[in-house]
């Protein structure tokens, strides 16, 4: 009577007790089902056996399924051949879970359009490698749990749920699905996990405290992959997308500061609408230059804390609402991810990299309660000096807000050089600007006069005039403020006798000052971003 030795051997029910179905070893006289051969006595299984596996494989599959069991376990099997992976391809095993935990398999394991309820590769042996694929149509492949844990690959396996090429050398735009996945490294070989086609339709996939080395991703979306305290520094990552969360509120803290920073937006939201149509009762608020340029920077602030967003994983996201103990913990965790991101990307992506440079410092500032202030202003300004947009954005913020400071003809007066279109049309004789002619409608010559040291002001204008005209005086006014404070940038480089403007009061001397050094940072920051992100 032929029975398995093997302990707990589940196949010598459903293979009989035929001699055909087992080998013997002459060595120990134990016997082994088909299922179960060792290396040792592997020479000893002849062709007509070989085949018959392929075939009593297939027929355990229906015996399993006849008998309504929801697992077809292959665990602790031995494969000296391929295994008959097409007997599994476009069929649906929707319900049913695949186990080959502590299987080995000698031949290169493949399988294609597999439906499955889960699919489990626990310490299992891949001696050639293998593959799971989607060729077919979308969907073709639909795996609801990936367990994949091997504990030897001695060569590359690929995971591919992405486009390829067909026999036709066009493109199949088709996808494969796999909702979850649990990831662990292998313990032996040196083989290398390819992921490729990940996509949205994926619930998430695991990927914490692994030691990523011989893991490469490409054309992968990996907005719903957990990385957090795992080794990413020289995994490969190629043409992949990632998770962007937004900025605020980061953790419980932030959020407090968050709305208190929105209260005082919106308070000097009203506040200047409240003043500035006050000053101008007689226009129409959404006319007025000075409210509109009001509500441009605190919108500006608005959108800056509210919309912008970071680069960054799933577990960071999945943080929100969570305890400031565990946040914090947590994110320390993530600050080294980002940090060895940053590092992995640098010479593949400079984009990308100067992105994990930012989400880094940003983490790495969001618990500096001591700092918070500083912080705040050098991320709102120059995104730690990796947002090169928003560094030349607030270099021009700038300018506006010292422009609002300056008050013509009292902080500032007209020069010799001023141009004409900058200075006051009304007449002061014995003042004269330039010998300049005119010839008026008669023909008669006019001597043209200029006030220098009268610059556009909404003075210039009568109240009893009509609000257009109002409106008009009240843009000259500020456009001369404007070109006041922007040319604090270019001061230092113009000389005494051609400057257009001559400042007159001690506030307008500070402010200059300010003004200048702080142009001159932002400028700095911008240059600074923008050479990180061409290289660093």
């Amino acid at each position: 009577m032929c029975k398995c030795d093997v302990i707990g051997c589940r196949y010598s029910d459903f293979l009989g007790n035929d001699s055909i179905y087992y080998v013997k070893d002459d060595d120990t006289c134990e016997e082994f089902c088909l299922f179960h051969i060792p290396e040792k006595i592997k020479d000893n299984v002849l062709a007509s056996q070989k085949k018959l596996l392929k075939d009593k494989i297939v027929e355990y599959i229906e015996y399993i399924k006849a008998k309504g069991l929801k697992t077809i376990d292959f665990s602790s099997c031995v494969f000296h051949e391929d295994f008959p992976s097409e007997a599994l391809r476009d069929k649906d095993f929707k319900d049913d879970t695949f186990d080959f935990s502590h299987t080995i398999f000698y031949k290169y394991f493949s399988i294609k359009n597999l439906k499955c309820e889960t699919l489990k590769f626990k310490d299992t042996e891949f001696l050639e490698g293998g593959a799971i694929k989607n060729r077919g149509s979308s969907e073709s492949l639909y795996i609801k749990n990936l367990i994949f844990r091997p504990f030897r690959l001695d060569a590359d396996f690929v995971i591919d749920l992405g486009r390829y090429a067909n026999k036709e050398s066009t493109i199949e735009d088709s996808y494969g699905v796999i909702d979850d996945i649990v990831f662990e490294n292998h313990k032996l070989g040196s083989g290398r996990v390819h992921f490729i086609g990940l996509n949205d339709k994926m619930t998430q996939a695991d990927f914490r405290n692994r030691i990523l080395d011989n893991v490469s991703f490409q054309n992968c979306d990996l907005s719903k992959c957990y990385f957090l305290n795992a080794k990413v520094d020289e995994t490969e990552f190629r043409n992949c997308e990632f998770l962007y969360i937004k900025d605020f509120p980061s953790n419980i803290q932030w959020k407090y500061y968050l709305w208190v920073i929105n209260i005082v937006i919106i308070l000097g939201l009203i506040i200047v609408g409240y003043v500035t149509y006050d000053d101008f009762s007689n226009c129409k608020i959404e006319q007025e230059p000075e409210l509109c340029l009001s509500i441009f920077l605190l919108l500006y602030f608005m959108i800056n804390i509210n919309v912008s967003k970071h680069i960054g994983f799933y577990d960071e996201k999945v943080l929100k609402g969570k305890d400031e103990k565990v946040q914090k913990e947590t994110n320390k965790l993530l600050i080294e991810n980002y940090k060895m991101m940053k590092k992995n990307l640098l010479e593949k992506s400079f984009q990308e990299s100067g992105e994990f440079a930012f989400s880094h410092k940003f983490l790495q500032t969001s618990y500096d309660y001591n700092n918070f202030l500083l912080n705040f202003l050098y991320y709102l300004f120059n995104g730690f000096g990796e947002r090169y947009l928003r560094a030349f954005i607030s270099f021009f913020v700038l300018i506006i807000i010292f422009t609002l400071m300056y008050e013509p003809n009292k902080d500032f007066i007209a020069t010799d050089m001023t141009p004409p279109f900058l200075l006051s049309k009304k007449l002061n004789d014995g003042i004269f600007y330039k010998n300049q002619q005119y010839l008026d409608s008669n023909n008669t010559r006019h001597q043209r006069q200029y006030i220098p040291n009268k610059l556009l002001t909404s003075s210039d204008k009568n109240s009893t005039e009509n609000k257009e005209s109002k409106k008009n005086c009240v843009g000259d006014r500020i456009r001369v403020q404007l070109y006041y404070s922007a040319s604090q940038f270019i001061s230092p480089f113009t000389s005494k006798n051609r400057v257009w403007f001559k400042t007159v009061s001690q506030k307008a001397s500070i402010l200059n000052f300010i003004e200048m050094v702080l142009l001159y940072l932002f400028f700095g920051a911008f240059i600074l971003a923008v050479k990180n992100r061409i290289k660093r």
